[in-house]
C-alpha cells in the first residue's frame, strides 16, 4: 500500500472567502470552478506523495467525548470533504482526506447526513446512494455497513441504537444496525406543511424525535405513527443538525454555527464560521 502523508488538518485563515467573495463570482466566471478545483488536486497530490515509511495506515475509529463539531460539504467534489469547526471561534480545519485505509476503508462519497452511536462511532447516509456508513471526520474515511432501503436524506441513532431516517420520497424508516429496515411509513405532515421535506434529524436525551423541515419548521416526529407536529416556524437551520446530552440543539446556516433549545429558541449566540459552510450537508458532535 501506498505511503501517506500524516498531516490531517490545515488551519483555514480566518476569512469568509469561499462562501462570500467567491460564490459571488461563480457565475460570472467560467474558469473559476476549474481553477479551484486544479489548485485541491495540487495540494491533496502534494500531501499523498510526501508519506514516511512508517506512517501508519489509518482507519474508522470512534469519536471520543470532547473531540468536537464537524461537518461535510461535496461542494466542487463527487466525495464528502469534512472541516472541525471551533465553537468559540470560529476556526475552521480543513481536515485532509485519505484515499484509502486499513481494513477495506476508502474515501467517504458525498454524505447527507451524519450522527454517532452510543460509542462514538459516526453513522452517515450517503448523499448519492442507498448506503450506510460507519465514518470517521478526522481522515475522511468510510467503511461500508450496509445497504438502505432507498436513499436517504436525514439519518438518526436512538440511545438503544436503532437507526431512524427519512427518505428522499419523505418515508420515515426504522431500520437495524446494518440498515435493514424493520418498518416504514409515509410521513404525515400538518396541514400547514402539507409536503413537510424534511432536512435533518435527531434525537433529544428525552428520546423525542426532532426534525427541520424546510424552509426552517422545527418539529418532532412521533416513531410510532410517523406524524410530524410542528413547535416553532421560522428556526434558522437549513439541513442536518446535532442534539447533544444536554438537550443543546447545534445547525449551521449560511456562514454560522447557530444554537437553539429543544423548543426551537435561539440560545446563546451565533458564531461566525470561517470557510465553505454554504453547502454543508451532515453534521456532528461529540
Amino acid at each position: 500500500m501506498p505511503t501517506r502523508w500524516p498531516v490531517r488538518a490545515v488551519t483555514l485563515p480566518p476569512v469568509r472567502w469561499l462562501t462570500r467573495s467567491v460564490l459571488r463570482h461563480v457565475e460570472r466566471s467560467a474558469a473559476l470552478p476549474v481553477l479551484l478545483g486544479l489548485s485541491l488536486a495540487l495540494v491533496l497530490g502534494l500531501v499523498s506523495g510526501c508519506g514516511g515509511a512508517d506512517d501508519a495506515d489509518p482507519s474508522v475509529e470512534p469519536l471520543a467525548l470532547g473531540a468536537g463539531t464537524y461537518f461535510t460539504t461535496d461542494f466542487l467534489s463527487s466525495d464528502a470533504s469534512f472541516y472541525r469547526v471551533n465553537e468559540f471561534s470560529g476556526e475552521t480545519e480543513a481536515l485532509i482526506a485519505f484515499s484509502e485505509g486499513a481494513g477495506g476503508t476508502f474515501r467517504c462519497p458525498a454524505l447527507a447526513a451524519l450522527d454517532t452511536r452510543g460509542d462514538g462511532m459516526v453513522l452517515s447516509a450517503a448523499r448519492r446512494s442507498a448506503s450506510l456508513y460507519e465514518s470517521d471526520p478526522r481522515n475522511g474515511l468510510c467503511r461500508l455497513v450496509g445497504t438502505l432501503p432507498e436513499t436517504m436524506v436525514a439519518l438518526a441513532v436512538r440511545a438503544d441504537g436503532r437507526l431512524f431516517t427519512v427518505s428522499a420520497t419523505n418515508k420515515l424508516y426504522q431500520l437495524d444496525a446494518q440498515g435493514r429496515p424493520l418498518s416504514a411509513a409515509v410521513l404525515l405532515c400538518p396541514p400547514s406543511t402539507p409536503t413537510c421535506p424534511v432536512r435533518g434529524l435527531d434525537f433529544s436525551p428525552a428520546g423525542t424525535l426532532h426534525a427541520i423541515v424546510a424552509p426552517g419548521l422545527w418539529s418532532r416526529i412521533d416513531a410510532t405513527s410517523a406524524q410530524l407536529t410542528s413547535i416553532r416556524t421560522g428556526v434558522g437551520l437549513s439541513d442536518d443538525f446535532d442534539i447533544d446530552a444536554q438537550g443543546r440543539v447545534r445547525g449551521l446556516a449560511g456562514d454560522e454555527l447557530r444554537f437553539f433549545d429543544l423548543a426551537g429558541n435561539p440560545s446563546g449566540r451565533a458564531v461566525n464560521v470561517f470557510g465553505g459552510t454554504a453547502f454543508a450537508t451532515g453534521l456532528v458532535h461529540r
